[in-house]
């Protein structure tokens, strides 16, 4: 993975494709996700290039939030404005989150593996109300529940927009966004 990082990055002036491995750690500041074929670049990530390159940050500002208790709805966009030493700015960028995304919408919940018989997992693992999850070296059962308190969850949807806008700005600064996705 960090070969094709390199290779890839080394395409681009901003950032060398010798240094990439010493400023960012896989699984740490990048990793894959969902499938993506391009790594994906995470705040860690972000912030390390963004001392790298020297760049500061301008502003990061809420541009629209929503909030309808009544229909358990939650939706926040920020943009971020990045600049170098120069006062210039580098990178724009708007992230949005809101609370019909699938990961503030369901969760998991460790059920006792001894309550079901193995055809009772079977089916809600092929009904996909469920997965076996390793921790602590123990296989636990992991039966997904919808959430019920998204309006408790706002702060983690407003800081996953934050977080969306920052790396894209970031990402846009360093002339990466071919090279890195984001979630």
């Amino acid at each position: 993975m960090e070969d094709t990082i390199k290779s890839t990055v080394g395409r681009y002036s901003k950032v060398s494709s010798e240094n990439i491995p010493e400023i960012l750690t896989a699984g740490v500041d990048f990793g894959f996700a969902g499938g993506s074929s391009r790594p994906i670049l995470y705040k860690s990530g972000a912030e390390k290039l963004l001392a790298y390159l020297k760049l500061s940050l301008e502003s990061l500002q809420c541009v629209n939030s929503v909030t309808d208790v009544d229909k358990n709805f939650v939706d926040y966009t920020y943009k971020c404005i990045l600049q170098n030493s120069s006062g210039i700015i580098t990178g724009i960028s708007e992230g949005s989150s809101n609370s019909c995304e699938e990961i503030f919408r369901e969760s998991y919940s460790v059920r006792d593996v001894n309550k079901l018989t193995r055809e009772e997992y079977r089916k809600k693992l092929a009904d996909g109300n469920g997965k076996w999850k390793k921790r602590d070296g123990r296989w636990l059962w992991m039966e997904k529940v919808d959430s019920v308190n998204v309006i408790g969850m706002k702060n983690f949807i407003q800081k996953t927009a934050q977080k969306r806008a920052f790396v894209g700005a970031v990402l846009m600064s360093a002339g990466l966004a071919d090279v890195f996705g984001q979630i």
